[in-house]
């Protein structure tokens, strides 16, 4: 007798955030053979946040900023995959006087320039990526950098 595994993407039950405390599911498997004769498998999940992927909210990965300019920077970064829909991301640079400017940043952006800063200041970089809808939303957890502008040396 051959055996098939089939991965079952928990993303594609389409667990709403705002439904993982209260709600329980039923997942139905279907099989069919050659003749067309079916089985059907009923899994009641009780715990939806048990599964992969559920009540996860990932931050940007790979993270990356460069100088471009003694006042200015570009950041750079990856979209991690989600079950979720991601409604944006929150930039926030903070000075060492902990003055903070905040950006709202389209969200399928894969990098953002920063100007108008202090050159010869070092900044603290903090993104959030928003999940959810506009009424039930989770932000992922801050990913961090620092940066220091310095003023080139002429010569």
């Amino acid at each position: 007798m051959a055996t098939l595994r089939l991965d079952i993407d928990n993303c594609w039950m389409g667990v709403a955030m705002n439904a993982t405390i209260t709600e329980t599911y039923k997942l139905e498997i279907t099989s069919y053979n050659g003749a067309m004769l079916s089985r059907k498998t009923i899994k009641e999940i009780l715990r939806v946040t048990d599964l992969s992927g559920i009540q996860e909210y990932n931050g940007v990965t790979n993270l990356k900023v460069e100088i471009v300019k003694e006042d200015s920077f570009k950041i750079t970064w990856e979209q991690p995959k989600s079950c979720y829909v991601r409604l944006g991301i929150k930039l926030m640079v903070t000075n060492e006087a902990g003055h903070s400017r905040e950006f709202q940043v389209f969200k399928d952006a894969t990098s953002y320039t920063v100007g108008g800063l202090n050159a010869s200041a070092t900044y603290i970089i903090h993104m959030f990526t928003k999940y959810g809808t506009d009424d039930y939303y989770k932000m992922s957890n801050a990913v961090n950098a620092t940066i220091s502008l310095t003023i080139p040396i002429k010569g």
